[in-house]
């Protein structure tokens, strides 16, 4: 037998060998350090794939609201306002989000963010407006997403004197730069949705949310996406969202 292939027979393990305790818990603790360095890179991919749905929702509203201005003749859609579809039915309160689901959008569900957790426990449905309607269990509109409640949804900014009713395009300038809706939530519960956002820090409307690694993301009213960084507890400063004086442009259309 050669030197060569002695060497070999005395370094093979013998046959049935088993692996020491010693050994299994360097495996585990290797396999353990390798989890912890990937699962932050797993998570932000996460997280990026939930910010793109949630552009693409907003896309998708986008959308849906030139097309609501467009059949109404100039009329932005407006935040709430009575309608009613069955023939001899009375009126009902209707979102903005109603209105464009009723025929704009495919589903309830483009009205949802998809890092908003607590989205799903916060709605139920009603079938009044043959319809999902994005509503609470006490019958509050939520879903995720706010709309500019003072110049887009209203005319509230835009009139003398100041009237809560729908708003016009032409009333609007800049329609590039005016937020017309951006992720929101509840100004006492920060874990529930709100249908409108004030421009201002307001004790029971809305307002922006950085839903996305501190950012939020806005549909303007040309119809473009686009997102802003934001501080959780203080959106309105001027280096992030503005208000409506600081930014009025953006809030205002001004």
């Amino acid at each position: 037998m050669s030197r060569k292939n002695f060497g070999k027979i005395l370094s093979a393990p013998p046959a049935g060998r088993r692996f020491t305790l010693i050994e299994l818990l360097v495996v585990i603790a290797i396999i353990a350090i390798l989890a912890a360095m990937l699962m932050p890179a797993l998570q932000q991919a996460r997280e990026r794939a939930k910010t793109i749905n949630c552009s693409s929702n907003f896309k998708q509203i986008g959308s849906a609201m030139g097309m609501y201005t467009n059949d109404f003749g100039g009329w932005l859609v407006p935040y709430s306002c009575k309608i009613k579809i069955l023939t001899g039915s009375s009126y009902q309160t209707a979102q903005w989000t109603t209105h464009l689901n009723i025929k704009y959008v495919k589903s309830y569900k483009v009205f949802i963010c998809p890092s908003h957790t607590n989205a799903g426990n916060e709605l139920s449905k009603s079938d009044w407006f043959q319809t999902q309607v994005l509503i609470d269990a006490a019958g509050t509109p939520r879903g995720s997403y706010g709309m500019n409640w003072r110049s887009v949804g209203s005319r509230y900014a835009n009139s003398n004197p100041q009237v809560n009713e729908a708003n016009k395009l032409s009333n609007l300038k800049f329609h590039s730069q005016v937020y017309a809706a951006m992720d929101a939530r509840d100004p006492v519960n920060p874990l529930l949705g709100e249908y409108r956002v004030s421009s201002f820090a307001h004790a029971t409307i809305g307002m922006p949310v950085p839903r996305h690694n501190d950012s939020l993301n806005i549909v303007y009213v040309d119809g473009h996406v686009g997102s802003k960084k934001a501080s959780f507890s203080d959106p309105y400063n001027a280096q992030y969202m503005g208000d409506k004086d600081s930014n009025k442009r953006a809030w205002e259309g001004k």
